[in-house]
Formats: structure tokens, sequence, C-alpha cells
């Protein structure tokens, strides 16, 4: 399954390839009925991580958002999505869908000074993954990418060993392409967590190194 990008309607087939950047690195595999997300910290190895400095946070019911970009200016970010995301399910009794989100999203991206691209992983009637571009722009993934550091190293991984995976697959192919790149990409040092995304939400798993 060759994955795409979708920029203002338009399919320019990329192999999911991302630039690499001086930054952590963060990666999103769509299984069946669902994204999984990995991110590091950037941090020395042998530091921990705790619920409030997570390179991925929940900002949906089942939705979540990479860290990668500088920490402060992403966390807010993430901080003003959850809110676009919570008041409209106030308002609406329903969670927001995930290209309104990511639409959302582009626009605070834009309207914003942050830097560094990030990751929206999340289901609604299916599972949808997203790059989010530093000016902006967005990108629909159909099957994987990466962005920071030590992107090149993980689509490596993922080009050579993606294949339709279930839940369990595309955990384990999260991991190992994640590894790639934390054992030769200096940016992407320290722990990390996994998130995995599907209908019944979001679950997190810290894995330190």
């Amino acid at each position: 399954m060759r994955p795409y990008s979708q920029r203002s309607g338009g399919l320019r087939p990329d192999g999911g390839r991302a630039r690499s950047q001086s930054a952590p690195t963060a990666l999103g595999v769509v299984f069946r009925d669902g994204v999984v997300l990995a991110g590091t910290t950037g941090r020395v190895r042998g530091a921990t991580v705790t619920g409030t400095d997570r390179p991925i946070v929940q900002i949906h019911p089942t939705a979540a958002v990479t860290l990668t970009a500088s920490l402060g200016d992403a966390r807010a970010f993430a901080d003003r999505l959850r809110e676009i995301a919570d008041r409209y399910e106030l308002e609406h009794d329903a969670p927001i869908g995930l290209e309104a989100l990511a639409t959302r999203a582009g626009s605070l991206r834009r309207d914003d000074d942050g830097s560094g691209r990030l990751l929206l992983g999340g289901v609604d009637d299916e599972p949808r993954l997203y790059v989010l571009e530093a000016d902006g722009g967005l990108l629909a993934e159909a099957a994987f990418t990466a962005v920071g550091s030590g992107s090149q190293l993980v689509v490596g991984t993922l080009e050579d060993r993606y294949d339709d995976p279930d839940r369990a697959d595309a955990t384990e192919l999260a991991r190992s392409a994640l590894e790639s790149a934390v054992s030769r990409d200096t940016g992407s040092v320290g722990p990390a967590t996994l998130a995995t995304v599907t209908a019944d939400g979001v679950s997190m798993n810290d894995v330190d190194r």
C-alpha cells in the first residue's frame, strides 16, 4: 500500500517521506481500525516521562497530536486545539469530525508563530493521519509518515515493512521504526511515548530507554 499526501484537495505520491528537521522524531502508522503515534522527547537517555511532558497529547475523544516542534509552542497549540474540540462537543453534543479538526488545526498553525511539523492522528468514520506544517499546510497520509530529525530513518523502516497491519503489527512496526531513529539519530534520544488511537479512545504507553 503506497502512502499519499493531500494538500488543498490534490493528491501527490511522495512515498510518505518527510523532510528531516532538528527536532525530536515522531511517526504515525495507520492500521485497519486506528492509528499508532509514537514520539521521542529529545531529552537525554535515562530521563523519565510524566503525563505533563509526553511528546503526544490527547486533544479529542479519539485523536491525539505529537509535540515534535518547540515544546512550549507545540503544547500551547495542543491546548488551543483541545479547547476547540471541547467547545464544539459542548455546543453540538457530538465530537468534531477529524477532517474539520485538522482544518482548524491548520488555521491555528497559520496564525501562531510556532515552528516544526506536527502529526495529528485519530478515528471518526475511519482512521485518519495528518501532517500539520508550520505554515498551516495540511497533508493527509494514507498509511504512514514521520517528522523530525530521524524521519528519513523511520520512513525507510516503514516503507520496507508496512503491509496493511492490524493493531498488534502496527504497534510493533512503530516501535521498531522509532528505534531505528533512536539508535542512529542524536535528535531522537530520550524516553518515548506510544499512543494507540481507535474508536474506543486513546491509550498511552511511556517507553523508557
